[in-house]
């Protein structure tokens, strides 16, 4: 099933191109579910139907019973047109996906995740590099993996990013800058074995892959124990609206993000009202009568 499973992560990326998030959260779910069963055979439609009682009995909401099941069920369409089973899944889950809040980290727990990494290894140096940049431009992970050393002017303090035949402007803030001028000049010449320009490497000297990335930032979920799990994309979120805090607008977001229309900046904008009415709803004295 690990060999099928990576065979489905590349099918994920390369053929129906999904986003980070959605790669994400497939894989996760997928994981989870194998996780339960711990076998190393295929898990039946009773395993399935099992594990989805098990997510009822654990007071897991409808939305996540709902996503979860489509992940998973989506795991075995793919392995059943490859041959690999002779099956698919019934599901019988039929839920009103409820409305998301995505997650956004505080700025303080922003600062404990940056300062987690050691700063005497290869390891340390090269995860811190990695996330400032995350939180310094809100880059989307399959943009950082593309970065090559090239693309880093560190001295203006910047990145250039190229992304169809585009190229867009990244700055950076002077710490972050430094970070990944230390990884460049202390770590990476140390683990780079000459097989890829890549400016992310991993310990092998090889280019860092989208869930090595993801694997990176869960490592250090525990030095903030915020109660979730930490992905690149709550990062990306945090970043956004860290921004938004400090004066910034959707066109301003749109800019920066690289994002396709002002629509996608604006859900950010909505969040951020979203987040200050349970602040102020929460804090004001007469908003509590």
């Amino acid at each position: 099933m690990n060999l099928y499973l990576n065979e489905y992560k590349n099918y994920l990326c390369d053929v129906k191109r999904v986003s980070d998030n959605t790669f994400d959260s497939y894989i996760r779910d997928i994981e989870f579910f194998l996780s339960y069963k711990n076998s190393k055979s295929i898990p039946t439609q009773k395993d399935f139907d099992d594990y989805i009682a098990h997510l009822h009995s654990c007071g897991k909401g409808a939305s996540t019973i709902l996503r979860t099941s489509s992940s998973i069920k989506s795991y075995y369409n793919y392995l059943y047109s490859q041959n690999k089973i002779g099956f698919t899944l019934k599901t019988s889950v039929k839920a009103k996906k409820q409305e998301y809040t995505p997650v956004v980290l505080s700025e303080s727990e922003i600062e404990l995740l940056l300062c987690a990494p050691e700063r005497d290894t290869l390891k340390g140096i090269r995860d811190r590099a990695i996330l400032e940049v995350f939180y310094a431009t809100g880059i989307k992970v399959s943009e950082l993996i593309s970065l090559k050393t090239e693309d880093c002017y560190l001295k203006l303090n910047y990145l250039v990013l190229h992304t169809n035949s585009n190229e867009r402007i990244l700055p950076i803030y002077d710490r972050a800058a430094k970070s990944l001028s230390l990884y460049i000049d202390k770590a990476r010449k140390y683990i780079d074995n000459g097989t890829s320009s890549a400016l992310f490497l991993n310990l092998n000297g090889s280019k860092l892959t989208r869930q090595g990335i993801w694997k990176i930032i869960k490592s250090y979920a525990g030095s903030i124990k915020p109660g979730f799990e930490i992905t690149p994309e709550i990062i990306r979120n945090s970043f956004a609206i860290h921004l938004i805090e400090n004066g910034a607008q959707s066109s301003d977001l749109q800019e920066i993000m690289g994002l396709g229309d002002l629509s996608s900046a604006n859900r950010y904008t909505e969040l951020f009202k979203s987040r200050f009415a349970k602040k102020y709803n929460k804090f004001h004295p007469m908003a509590k009568k």
